[in-house]
């Protein structure tokens, strides 16, 4: 069964990403996914570090620097917060460049409306 995400192709096609590290490029494909599960209606969504880091199976450094190297690159936004007030500070993201999903695209894209599942 697969689930579908957009990604911008764009994106991979400007001569910024194409210099970025292979980490990177990951990182941003992998946060476009999260992006699409799980963004507010300004775009912003959250994710632990060391989430990200298991998902990823890239080690914490990679994921830092993977993260620096696309917030200078001007790929994605990032500020702290805290989303529930049991649980600590996280990092918020935001994809820049990127459409915002409608909450009926979103149904299709994970799994509640006709298409999200293969």
């Amino acid at each position: 069964m697969y689930i579908i995400f957009l990604l911008p192709h764009e994106v991979f096609e400007e001569d910024r990403f194409k210099k970025l590290r292979l980490s990177s490029k990951y990182l941003y494909c992998y946060l476009s996914k999260l992006k699409n599960q799980y963004q507010d209606s300004q775009g912003w969504f959250w994710y632990k570090m060391t989430q990200l880091s298991i998902e990823t199976n890239m080690n914490l450094k990679t994921v830092k620097k993977a993260k620096k190297e696309l917030l200078q690159n001007n790929f994605i936004e990032i500020r702290r917060g805290n989303p529930h007030e049991s649980r600590g500070p996280v990092h918020f993201y935001r994809i820049l460049g990127f459409p915002l999903t409608t909450s009926e695209e979103r149904e299709i894209l994970t799994g509640n409306g006709r298409f999200g599942r293969y």
